[in-house]
């Protein structure tokens, strides 16, 4: 029986309206870009393209690439569905530098916590 399976960075299942989450692009398309939430157990969201850069569209598939990872703020939950909506461009520099920081501390300690409970 693993002991770890239930650690999680938070208590909550879903994000909260306009909180910061580290996304995972899994896939891009013509109308939005599908990312997965590593901080909720990998659970997916979208982010509208024209909510990803003002960037002309056509470049964004240079610009962004499936496997990167960016900080972006919740703009909608939907609990019950489970779709969440996401926003990269009202994010500012500081927040992200802020955001990471913390993200790296807490990913940190979760590890330290299921290396001691898998010992």
């Amino acid at each position: 029986m693993e002991r770890t399976k239930g650690i999680r960075f938070y208590k909550t299942e879903y994000p909260q309206i306009d909180d910061l989450v580290y996304a995972k692009i899994t896939e891009i398309n013509e109308v939005y870009i599908t990312v997965i939430l590593p901080e909720y157990n990998n659970i997916q969201a979208m982010i509208m393209l024209n909510e990803v850069s003002r960037v002309v569209t056509s470049r964004l598939k240079k610009k962004y690439k499936i496997g990167n990872s960016y900080v972006c703020r919740v703009l909608n939950v939907d609990d019950i569905k489970g779709f969440i909506d996401l926003t990269k461009k009202r994010v500012s520099d500081d927040e992200s530098t802020i955001f990471v920081k913390k993200y790296i501390t807490n990913k940190k300690i979760i590890k330290l916590v299921k290396d001691y409970l898998n010992n």
